[in-house]
């Protein structure tokens, strides 16, 4: 049967391995919250006009695209500015994300929704939300070796996250993406193998 699960954790915990073997090992279609957001910033007339107004035409380029490093620090210096984009650009976003699942469901197909922001949207969405769980300092290493972070810049990022323990209490199952890649793929194994009432492995 299809089924729709939320993936949510902090930054370099390890969420797009989860999402790569959920889409390659068992055919879930991956539906990324923070991709449909730039999506929208630069195809939705309606939205962009919204954030012109709230936000000022400065977050614009001369050719029409979003300065993302204007947007960045209008909106992460000034709490207020954050709130009304946030007002703006959430509501827009879960929108094309449920009307992208119901086409999924429509045809039969199990679909994966990653978001670092979890809350009523994405449980109204899904059938049950995972939390990928990786330690600090592997995600520090991760954040610093893969993207080139500084250790200040992973601090600062982490620090505008959600703690831990908030994660895991939103949501209905803890991933440990701490170890090895076996021990993840075990791990998805046992919850999506048809005796657990999963999809079974349907590719590879």
């Amino acid at each position: 049967m299809n089924k729709i699960i939320g993936v949510t954790g902090g930054v370099g915990s390890g969420k797009s391995m989860i999402l790569e073997l959920l889409s390659r090992k068992y055919g879930f279609t991956v539906i990324e919250t923070d991709a449909v957001a730039k999506e929208l910033m630069e195809n939705s007339g309606p939205l962009r006009e919204a954030l012109r107004k709230a936000l000022g035409p400065e977050i614009f380029g001369p050719e029409g695209e979003i300065q993302r490093e204007v947007y960045g620090r209008l909106i992460y210096s000034d709490p207020e500015k954050r709130r009304l984009s946030d007002s703006i650009v959430h509501p827009a976003v879960w929108k094309e994300v449920e009307e992208r699942l119901k086409d999924l469901q429509a045809e039969g197909k199990s679909a994966a929704v990653e978001t670092a922001l979890p809350g009523d949207e994405l449980r109204g969405l899904c059938d049950t939300v995972w939390y990928v769980f990786c330690p600090r300092p592997v995600r520090m290493n991760r954040l610093m070796g893969d993207r080139g972070y500084s250790f200040e810049k992973c601090l600062e990022i982490m620090g505008q996250q959600m703690p831990e323990d908030a994660y895991a209490a939103l949501s209905d199952l803890v991933i440990d993406n701490g170890r090895d890649m076996a021990f993840v793929e075990q791990q998805l194994h046992e919850q999506l193998s048809e005796k657990n009432g999963g999809d079974g492995e349907r590719k590879g």
